[in-house]
């Protein structure tokens, strides 16, 4: 649910924001899954504002013709949320992004740079989050050894937000007889809307399956220098399966093999781990040549 309220913050809370924002996600069935269930939850809630907030998608997988498409639609909209992969992360050129949110750790450091180098672009102001698993704390120190210095947020004030949609969640939740009262109480109820949403849409639960399982296998990705950072053996599963909105246990889904998993560039399976030398890809499909934009600030805050 942070993730949720930050986008509540940047989108709803703040008028006097574009409320344009990126989430980089771990891989192409992540951005699948987030981006369907996002618009099945809080498309509606967020129109209730009196905002209407688009939510759009972005990875390898798709077509060229459809990339385009995509980035145009978001440099236009007023106010959208782009839920992507690093092909997003070098080269696109988007003013007034207020905000960068990294749900994975990039596979190298350079790579969280061009991440946040979306916001904050020609001087404009910008802000970028990390949200972070225990397991992935250590990369925090990756960054501190290339001079990158975060700060911790303050959850329970990112938390606050959920009262923005206070009363579209009373009107939505399916258990009206419980008394919503503190902030915990708003952010359980508006969990259970994703919840019902995702395990009462048998494509969308097909979806929170794959990207569970895509999350898991894309921790073979990483590099070797990184395999001491990123600590798969310290990933809680059931906290991960929870966010994904899931009820079953993580052994069971992993048995679920009904359709193929989209982890990885041209659909490549990511238990396949990167070979030893072999180089990040420097450019993305909208490399545009054009200098990158400084950040102004830098925070980090955790799932």
């Amino acid at each position: 649910m942070t993730l949720t309220c930050l986008l509540l913050d940047a989108c709803v809370t703040d008028a006097e924001k574009s409320g344009k924002v990126i989430v980089f996600m771990a891989a192409q069935d992540v951005v699948d899954f987030q981006q369907s269930a996002f618009s099945a939850v809080l498309g509606s809630l967020f129109e209730d504002t009196g905002r209407r907030i688009q939510f759009f998608k972005l990875h390898g997988e798709m077509s060229q013709h459809d990339r385009a498409e995509v980035f145009k639609k978001f440099r236009e909209t007023a106010t959208g949320v782009l839920f992507t992969t690093d092909v997003a992360s070098r080269g696109l050129d988007v003013s007034q992004v207020d905000l960068i949110v990294q749900c994975s750790v990039p596979l190298q450091a350079e790579d969280y740079v061009h991440r946040v180098g979306r916001t904050a672009r020609i001087g404009s102001r910008g802000k970028a989050v990390m949200l972070l698993f225990p397991s992935e704390i250590r990369f925090l120190q990756v960054l501190a050894d290339r001079h990158i210095a975060l700060k911790k947020m303050d959850v329970s004030e990112v938390l606050n937000n959920i009262f923005t949609i206070k009363q579209q969640i009373l009107d939505a939740r399916t258990d009206k007889g419980i008394k919503l009262r503190s902030v915990e109480d708003y952010v359980t109820a508006l969990q259970l809307l994703f919840e019902h949403e995702v395990n009462t849409d048998k494509d969308l639960l097909t979806m929170a399956k794959k990207a569970y399982l895509s999350y898991v296998r894309s921790y073979a990705s990483y590099p070797k220098a990184m395999r001491d950072v990123v600590l798969f053996r310290q990933l809680h599963l059931g906290h991960l399966a929870k966010a994904y909105c899931l009820r079953e246990a993580p052994k069971v889904l992993g048995k679920d093999r009904t359709a193929p998993l989209n982890t990885g560039p041209k659909g490549k399976s990511m238990l396949q781990p990167r070979r030893q030398g072999q180089k990040v890809a420097e450019v993305s499909e909208y490399d545009s040549g054009i200098g990158k934009g400084k950040t102004k600030k830098r925070r980090k805050g955790r799932k």
